[in-house]
């Protein structure tokens, strides 16, 4: 459900709030919501795929953040919505993707091996090439490798990451990528 990610997905102690054992997921998650609305700044909050489309409708005043972007993954067609439609990339136009916000030195061998590792995710791609490009010193090697230390990326030979070409592998979601991105970027 959005407000179980959303609680699972913020620390309280980044947030700086103090939950009480008795707080149930809805005091929890009314709480964070707001932190959120008292938050300065532009912000962008991802929650992945909720694909019921009652839950959308449901928590749709709450999720009304004037200083929030908020952008929800869905197989759902809600309407009264800004949709926009994403389709898995082939990898000549992931790369191209990647290229456009990463404009320092070219690595091809590594960029598709992450591009492969998030499934295509265009988000996700463009989130890395944008951060990739402003912390200099810093490349896609260095981001596989703390992606891999940080636990977000074990990749292997014989267990990857899921995508739909790669059923077997395990599963990952953007948001678990994206933490470790930010915490890297910091």
């Amino acid at each position: 459900t959005i407000p179980e990610t959303v609680v699972n997905g913020f620390s309280p102690e980044i947030l700086k709030l103090n939950f009480i054992s008795s707080d149930d997921l809805k005091s929890r998650f009314s709480k964070i919501m707001l932190v959120l609305k008292n938050m300065k700044g532009n912000n962008l909050l991802v929650i992945d795929r909720v694909n019921q489309i009652e839950e959308i409708y449901s928590n749709r005043e709450i999720l009304n953040l004037s200083n929030w972007k908020i952008l929800i993954t869905t197989t759902a067609n809600p309407i009264d919505f800004d949709s926009y439609m994403v389709y898995i990339l082939g990898m000549r136009d992931a790369t191209s993707l990647f290229y456009k916000y990463y404009k320092r030195n070219k690595d091809d061998q590594n960029v598709k091996q992450l591009i492969n590792l998030i499934g295509r995710h265009t988000l996700t791609i463009e989130l890395l090439a944008k951060n990739l490009q402003k912390l200099p010193g810093y490349n896609v090697k260095n981001l596989l490798e703390d992606l891999s230390k940080n636990g977000v990326l074990r990749f292997s030979a014989a267990r990857g990451l899921y995508t739909p070409y790669n059923k077997g592998a395990k599963k990952i979601r953007i948001t678990e990528i994206l933490p470790t991105l930010f915490r890297i970027s910091n």
